[in-house]
Protein backbone atom coordinates (compact mmCIF):
# COMPACT_ATOMS: atom_id res chain seq x y z
CA UNK A 1 0.00 0.00 0.00
CA UNK A 2 1.64 3.22 -1.21
CA UNK A 3 0.21 6.64 -0.31
CA UNK A 4 0.95 10.15 -1.56
CA UNK A 5 0.16 13.07 0.75
CA UNK A 6 -0.34 16.35 -1.13
CA UNK A 7 -0.90 19.76 0.41
CA UNK A 8 0.58 23.25 0.68
CA UNK A 9 3.37 24.11 3.13
CA UNK A 10 2.18 23.87 6.76
CA UNK A 11 -0.88 21.80 5.84
CA UNK A 12 0.27 19.14 8.31
CA UNK A 13 1.56 16.54 5.86
CA UNK A 14 4.59 15.69 8.00
CA UNK A 15 2.54 15.29 11.17
CA UNK A 16 -0.06 13.13 9.43
CA UNK A 17 2.67 11.07 7.80
CA UNK A 18 4.18 10.17 11.17
CA UNK A 19 0.75 9.22 12.56
CA UNK A 20 -0.05 7.09 9.51
CA UNK A 21 3.39 5.48 9.62
CA UNK A 22 2.66 4.22 13.14
CA UNK A 23 -0.95 3.26 12.39
CA UNK A 24 -0.32 1.21 9.25
CA UNK A 25 3.37 0.27 9.51
CA UNK A 26 4.36 2.27 6.45
CA UNK A 27 7.79 3.62 5.57
CA UNK A 28 7.64 7.43 5.76
CA UNK A 29 9.61 8.94 2.91
CA UNK A 30 9.93 12.69 3.49
CA UNK A 31 11.81 14.52 0.77
CA UNK A 32 12.14 17.52 3.08
CA UNK A 33 13.92 15.42 5.70
CA UNK A 34 16.11 13.78 3.06
CA UNK A 35 17.14 17.11 1.59
CA UNK A 36 17.88 18.61 5.00
CA UNK A 37 19.99 15.55 5.84
CA UNK A 38 21.96 15.90 2.61
CA UNK A 39 22.35 19.68 3.06
CA UNK A 40 23.97 19.14 6.47
CA UNK A 41 26.96 17.48 4.81
CA UNK A 42 30.02 19.29 3.52
CA UNK A 43 29.74 18.70 -0.24
CA UNK A 44 29.04 20.88 -3.28
CA UNK A 45 25.65 19.16 -3.70
CA UNK A 46 24.85 19.78 -0.04
CA UNK A 47 25.74 23.47 -0.36
CA UNK A 48 23.53 23.82 -3.44
CA UNK A 49 20.56 22.16 -1.73
CA UNK A 50 21.09 24.20 1.45
CA UNK A 51 21.01 27.43 -0.53
CA UNK A 52 17.75 26.43 -2.23
CA UNK A 53 16.10 25.43 1.07
CA UNK A 54 17.21 28.56 2.94
CA UNK A 55 15.74 30.73 0.19
CA UNK A 56 12.46 28.82 0.09
CA UNK A 57 13.02 27.48 -3.43
CA UNK A 58 12.07 24.05 -4.71
CA UNK A 59 14.78 21.63 -5.82
CA UNK A 60 14.78 20.76 -9.55
CA UNK A 61 12.80 17.76 -10.81
CA UNK A 62 15.93 15.94 -11.89
CA UNK A 63 17.68 16.38 -8.56
CA UNK A 64 14.77 15.37 -6.35
CA UNK A 65 13.96 12.36 -8.56
CA UNK A 66 17.57 11.19 -8.18
CA UNK A 67 17.31 11.56 -4.39
CA UNK A 68 14.01 9.64 -4.27
CA UNK A 69 15.26 6.84 -6.53
CA UNK A 70 18.32 6.38 -4.34
CA UNK A 71 16.13 6.24 -1.23
CA UNK A 72 13.74 3.70 -2.80
CA UNK A 73 16.69 1.49 -3.75
CA UNK A 74 18.01 1.79 -0.19
CA UNK A 75 14.60 0.82 1.26
CA UNK A 76 14.32 -2.15 -1.10
CA UNK A 77 17.79 -3.43 -0.25
CA UNK A 78 17.24 -3.13 3.51
CA UNK A 79 13.68 -4.47 3.75
CA UNK A 80 12.24 -7.96 3.55
CA UNK A 81 9.74 -7.73 0.68
CA UNK A 82 7.33 -10.00 2.57
CA UNK A 83 7.18 -7.60 5.53
CA UNK A 84 7.12 -4.35 3.52
CA UNK A 85 3.71 -2.76 4.09
CA UNK A 86 4.22 0.19 1.80
CA UNK A 87 5.61 3.69 1.49
CA UNK A 88 4.10 7.02 2.43
CA UNK A 89 5.36 9.84 0.19
CA UNK A 90 5.48 13.22 1.93
CA UNK A 91 6.61 16.17 -0.21
CA UNK A 92 6.93 14.14 -3.40
CA UNK A 93 5.79 14.43 -6.12
CA UNK A 94 5.71 18.24 -6.38
CA UNK A 95 5.19 18.47 -10.15
CA UNK A 96 3.27 16.50 -12.78
CA UNK A 97 6.58 15.36 -14.25
CA UNK A 98 7.58 13.94 -10.86
CA UNK A 99 4.15 12.30 -10.53
CA UNK A 100 4.49 10.55 -13.88
CA UNK A 101 7.98 9.39 -12.95
CA UNK A 102 6.77 8.00 -9.62
CA UNK A 103 4.04 6.01 -11.38
CA UNK A 104 6.78 4.18 -13.24
CA UNK A 105 8.62 3.40 -10.00
CA UNK A 106 5.81 2.16 -7.69
CA UNK A 107 2.09 1.37 -7.67
CA UNK A 108 0.15 4.25 -6.13
CA UNK A 109 -2.88 3.22 -4.07
CA UNK A 110 -4.02 6.46 -2.42
CA UNK A 111 -3.60 10.15 -3.13
CA UNK A 112 -4.66 12.22 -0.11
CA UNK A 113 -4.96 15.98 -0.64
CA UNK A 114 -4.92 18.07 2.54
CA UNK A 115 -6.34 21.46 1.58
CA UNK A 116 -5.46 24.68 3.42
CA UNK A 117 -5.95 28.40 2.70
CA UNK A 118 -2.98 30.70 2.11
CA UNK A 119 -3.74 32.77 5.23
CA UNK A 120 -3.86 29.67 7.43
CA UNK A 121 -0.66 28.30 5.90
CA UNK A 122 1.25 31.53 6.61
CA UNK A 123 -0.04 31.74 10.19
CA UNK A 124 1.06 28.16 10.84
CA UNK A 125 4.52 28.75 9.39
CA UNK A 126 5.07 31.80 11.59
CA UNK A 127 3.98 29.81 14.64
CA UNK A 128 6.11 26.79 13.82
CA UNK A 129 9.16 25.61 15.74
CA UNK A 130 11.15 22.41 15.67
CA UNK A 131 13.61 20.54 17.85
CA UNK A 132 17.18 21.10 16.71
CA UNK A 133 18.09 17.56 17.77
CA UNK A 134 15.22 15.22 16.80
CA UNK A 135 13.16 17.41 14.46
CA UNK A 136 9.86 17.22 16.36
CA UNK A 137 7.50 20.06 15.40
CA UNK A 138 5.97 22.47 17.90
CA UNK A 139 3.43 25.30 17.79
CA UNK A 140 5.22 28.11 19.56
CA UNK A 141 1.94 29.67 20.70
CA UNK A 142 1.03 26.47 22.50
CA UNK A 143 4.24 25.77 24.39
CA UNK A 144 6.33 27.77 26.82
CA UNK A 145 9.11 25.20 26.76
CA UNK A 146 12.49 26.05 25.29
CA UNK A 147 13.53 22.40 25.03
CA UNK A 148 11.97 19.31 23.43
CA UNK A 149 9.94 17.04 25.70
CA UNK A 150 11.17 14.00 23.76
CA UNK A 151 14.94 14.42 23.61
CA UNK A 152 15.71 17.66 25.45
CA UNK A 153 16.97 19.38 22.31
CA UNK A 154 16.61 23.13 21.82
CA UNK A 155 13.38 24.33 20.15
CA UNK A 156 14.17 26.73 17.31
CA UNK A 157 12.55 28.33 14.29
CA UNK A 158 13.91 27.10 10.97
CA UNK A 159 15.77 29.65 8.84
CA UNK A 160 13.18 29.30 6.07
CA UNK A 161 10.11 29.85 8.30
CA UNK A 162 9.67 33.51 7.39
CA UNK A 163 6.56 35.29 6.07
CA UNK A 164 7.98 36.24 2.68
CA UNK A 165 9.25 32.71 2.09
CA UNK A 166 5.93 31.20 3.26
CA UNK A 167 4.06 33.37 0.74
CA UNK A 168 6.45 32.43 -2.06
CA UNK A 169 6.20 28.73 -1.24
CA UNK A 170 2.41 28.77 -1.19
CA UNK A 171 2.27 30.61 -4.53
CA UNK A 172 4.79 28.22 -6.04
CA UNK A 173 2.76 25.28 -4.70
CA UNK A 174 -0.36 26.60 -6.46
CA UNK A 175 1.59 27.15 -9.67
CA UNK A 176 3.67 23.97 -9.85
CA UNK A 177 2.23 21.39 -7.44
CA UNK A 178 -1.53 22.00 -7.49
CA UNK A 179 -1.75 20.79 -11.13
CA UNK A 180 -0.97 17.33 -9.70
CA UNK A 181 -4.45 17.42 -8.14
CA UNK A 182 -5.98 17.76 -11.60
CA UNK A 183 -3.74 14.96 -12.83
CA UNK A 184 -4.77 12.58 -10.03
CA UNK A 185 -8.43 13.62 -9.63
CA UNK A 186 -9.81 10.71 -11.65
CA UNK A 187 -7.85 8.12 -9.67
CA UNK A 188 -10.02 5.82 -7.59
CA UNK A 189 -7.76 6.38 -4.60
CA UNK A 190 -7.90 10.20 -4.70
CA UNK A 191 -9.48 11.92 -1.67
CA UNK A 192 -9.60 15.52 -0.45
CA UNK A 193 -9.43 16.35 3.28
CA UNK A 194 -10.13 19.73 4.92
CA UNK A 195 -6.78 20.71 6.46
CA UNK A 196 -8.34 23.57 8.45
CA UNK A 197 -9.54 20.94 10.93
CA UNK A 198 -7.59 19.76 13.96
CA UNK A 199 -4.78 17.25 13.54
CA UNK A 200 -6.87 14.48 15.13
CA UNK A 201 -9.89 15.06 12.87
CA UNK A 202 -7.73 15.06 9.73
CA UNK A 203 -6.06 11.82 10.88
CA UNK A 204 -9.43 10.18 11.64
CA UNK A 205 -10.73 11.03 8.16
CA UNK A 206 -7.67 9.59 6.44
CA UNK A 207 -7.84 6.40 8.53
CA UNK A 208 -11.52 5.93 7.66
CA UNK A 209 -10.73 6.21 3.97
CA UNK A 210 -7.90 3.69 4.12
CA UNK A 211 -9.72 1.21 6.35
CA UNK A 212 -12.92 1.33 4.31
CA UNK A 213 -11.10 0.86 0.99
CA UNK A 214 -8.07 -1.09 2.22
CA UNK A 215 -6.20 -2.64 -0.67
Amino acid sequence: MNIILIGPPASGKGTQAKLLENEFGLKHLSTGDMLREISSKQTSLANKIKSLIDNGQFVSDELIIEVVKNKLNEITSQTDTNSQKGILFDGFPRTVFQAKTLENLVKIDYIIEISLSKNSAIKRVLDRGCCKKCGKSFLLSQTSNKTCDICGGEILKRNDDRKEIAEERFDEYMLKTYPIIEYFKNYKGYHKIDGEQSTSLVFDEICKIIKSEKI
